[in-house]
């Protein structure tokens, strides 16, 4: 895959702020809930009632995108959960002036920052971009179904550089995970989808030449 490598150092760098960020948050949110009169039993929940619904939201925004549902909630779930964290983190600072209040809120916000940029990148990832997905629409012919066969009758897609690509690795690993595939070949996991479902159903739908039952005119087994 095309620049696989910085990808993945990327995917790295984001895992060790946000898991940094989410410990340092972490800290300030449990001696704010000791200071407040929380049980000390009690207190380790309390930063998780909130810095997880922030990745409990950066989860739901990624849900919401790829399922077509309106991601406002989850943006605004995710913004108002953020400036509590933050509140509750720089409460244990104020008398540390200025320059500690934005060492405090740092955290919060750093862990935002981090989630939301790691969605995006597991986002395009899994599902692509729409860019990935504009394939010529003649790859995608679907021929009238014939009323003396009951089966559809599907175009095998036009072959072309990626087409091509994409079967060969079909025919080299049969059964290869698709997301895997993308990543090998350099394209989004929805385009290989895409194609992959296209040369399966051409090959499932395509008849032995040397099967008796065979229309050969159509290519099309009809017994």
């Amino acid at each position: 895959m095309k620049n696989t490598h910085i990808t993945y150092l990327i995917e790295i760098t984001i895992i060790v702020i946000a898991a940094s960020s989410f410990f340092l948050s972490y800290t300030n949110l449990y001696s704010f809930a000791l200071s407040i009169g929380i049980p000390p039993l009690h207190c380790p929940l309390f930063p998780i009632c909130i810095d997880f619904f922030l990745i409990a939201c950066s989860l739901y925004i990624l849900y919401a995108g790829e399922n077509k549902l309106d991601e406002r909630e989850g943006w605004a779930f995710l913004i108002t959960f953020t400036i509590v964290s933050i509140v509750f983190n720089v409460q244990q600072s104020i008398a540390d002036g200025f320059w500690g209040i934005v060492g405090h809120a740092t955290p919060p916000i750093s862990l935002c920052i981090s989630l939301h940029i790691g969605m995006k990148i597991l986002k395009h990832e899994l599902f692509g971009t729409a860019k990935d997905l504009s394939i010529p629409i003649e790859n995608f012919a679907i021929d009238e179904p014939s009323p003396e066969i009951d089966i559809a009758i599907i175009a095998p897609p036009v072959k072309n550089e990626l087409h091509s690509k994409i079967e060969k690795y079909l025919d080299e690993n049969p059964g290869a995970i698709t997301s895997h595939m993308a990543k090998e070949i350099g394209v989004s996991y929805n385009t290989v989808k895409k194609y992959r479902v296209l040369i399966e159903e051409s090959k499932k739908n395509t008849c032995n030449r040397d099967a008796p039952t065979c229309n050969r005119d159509i290519d099309i087994c009809t017994g």
